[in-house]
């Protein structure tokens, strides 16, 4: 009984894979989406919060015991601001590539399985009746094709 169950539960998921991965692709550009505006989220709030970014960098320097005057210190933060800004950016950059490409793998692989399907239903079809007759040629086919490469190897 429980034979019966898989293989009617793998038909099943095989009818349907092209569906399946549609609906796959689907959730994946909605994430990526998601993901891609949280990176655009994470930047704005860098860049509206630069002076509290500033201001406790002072701080913490200012107060540590070093030789830097507060000139310096400035610098120091306002270097330190820009790249932190630009690692993030960079980052984000990547990351979105990334994961646009992965998702474009993935709607093109359902696009291609989809084709497959209808090219295959198709054929099937057309070969009602005569997939003995077929594969029977198929295999002469390539027993011949065989034959002729070994044949060619031979003759010097």
């Amino acid at each position: 009984m429980d034979s019966k169950f898989t293989d009617s539960a793998y038909s099943l998921g095989e009818k349907n894979t092209s569906k399946n991965l549609k609906i796959y692709s689907v959730i994946a550009n909605i994430i990526v989406t998601i993901l891609i505006a949280q990176d655009i989220a994470d930047v704005i709030y860098t860049i509206v919060n630069r002076q509290n970014y500033l201001d406790e960098c002072l701080t913490i320097w200012l107060n540590s015991p070093s030789n830097y005057t507060s000139f310096e210190v400035n610098d120091i933060c306002a270097n330190s601001y820009n790249i932190t800004l630009v690692t993030e950016i960079v980052g984000d950059l990547i990351r979105a590539i990334i994961l646009i490409y992965f998702a474009t793998v993935i709607a093109s692989y359902a696009v291609s399985r989809k084709e497959k399907e209808m090219r295959n239903s198709g054929n099937s079809e057309n070969n009602t009746g005569n997939s003995t007759e077929n594969s029977t040629e198929n295999n002469e086919n390539v027993s011949a094709e065989k034959e002729k490469e070994f044949v060619k190897k031979l003759d010097p």
